[in-house]
């Protein structure tokens, strides 16, 4: 670890923007010097850091209107909601289900962005993302954060997406995705 941490350049920034934290799992969206936004997944143990994700590469998109936690969100009703539409929207491709989901004002962060609910079908379909299985899920408060395995084409990603919820809608949406290597230095997958 000093060896790693002596290459790292003396003008190396990071700035934390949101943190969110569910059972044993925390995730942490941060801007790293030049290289942009980036989710860091963590699984804890005793105090320890067990585990470790990232989306390291295709940065996440713009944190433009990151608003703060809202701790007293139902995280809870906010996990549930997640997962129905994860299920019956992403992983069945059912899109034009997705505003029974997604509130009017609903805003999509991902590269051009755009408002309403068809921003986010827009989205999904001018990317070709299928989503297969919701590999972690963490709630707090008005924000839910997942871990997914899905394709972009015929490429396998592992898809980080951050949601966050307001009167049970989903009305917010920044993704990053990574492409599902081959082998890992650690031997173990990326989910």
């Amino acid at each position: 670890l000093r060896k790693l941490l002596s290459r790292i350049s003396d003008s190396f920034t990071y700035q934390r923007l949101l943190a969110l934290a569910d059972c044993d799992l925390a995730v942490v969206l941060g801007r790293y010097s030049n290289s942009g936004v980036i989710f860091d997944m963590f699984r804890i143990k005793d105090g320890k850091i067990m585990e470790h994700w990232d989306s390291d590469t295709n940065q996440a998109s713009s944190v433009m209107g990151l608003d703060p936690l809202d701790a007293s969100g139902p995280s809870a009703a906010n996990r549930e909601l997640f997962l129905t539409f994860a299920d019956e929207v992403l992983i069945a491709g059912a899109f034009e289900r997705a505003a029974e989901f997604l509130g009017e004002n609903y805003e999509e962060h991902h590269g051009s962005g755009g408002m309403g609910p068809s921003a986010f079908t827009a989205y999904v379909e001018s990317e070709s993302v299928t989503y297969t299985k919701v590999h972690h899920v963490i709630a707090d408060g008005n924000y839910v954060f997942a871990l997914s395995e899905g394709k972009r084409g015929a490429q396998a990603f592992g898809l980080y997406d951050l949601f966050r919820v307001e009167d049970g809608k989903i009305v917010e949406h920044w993704d990053s995705r990574r492409p599902v290597p081959s082998s890992t230095q650690s031997g173990l997958g990326i989910f």
